[in-house]
């Protein structure tokens, strides 16, 4: 009998404490919705179940976004009059492709890892294995 003690593999890849790695595919689709900056980003990542007990920290999450600034993925503009912190940021013609190509490569992945849990659970997979 299997029994999950999840104390035992805190911080282990098993726990899905590496999830947030889907935050730039995250921020891509967030930005979609039109121009942000970069607090209320950080505010609505905190909604997504896989990063609702480990939010991204702020610093991280402006690091990637600068990240995705460099890369033409998004185009951040200080507002007039406005402080640091309150800078806006645009998803741009490139950061809509990049969107476009996360979603296949998510949906792609969303079949693997089924195949994989089938696997795990010791279903059949593909051909025999045994």
């Amino acid at each position: 009998m299997f029994v999950q003690e999840s104390s035992l593999f805190d911080g282990c890849p098993c726990s899905g404490c590496h999830l947030p790695r889907f935050v730039l595919p995250l921020l891509l689709g967030l930005l979609a919705d039109g121009p942000q900056h970069g607090y209320q980003l950080l505010q609505r990542l905190r909604d997504f179940p896989t990063l609702r007990d480990t939010p991204p920290d702020q610093a991280g999450m402006y690091r990637l976004l600068k990240q995705m600034e460099d890369n033409g993925l998004v185009s951040g503009e200080q507002g007039p009059g406005r402080t640091v912190g309150k800078r806006s940021f645009t998803l741009t013609a490139r950061g809509q492709a990049c969107l476009a190509t996360w979603a296949g490569t998510l949906d792609r992945y969303q079949e693997d890892i089924a195949c994989i849990v089938s696997f795990l659970r010791r279903g059949k997979v593909g051909g025999d294995h045994s």
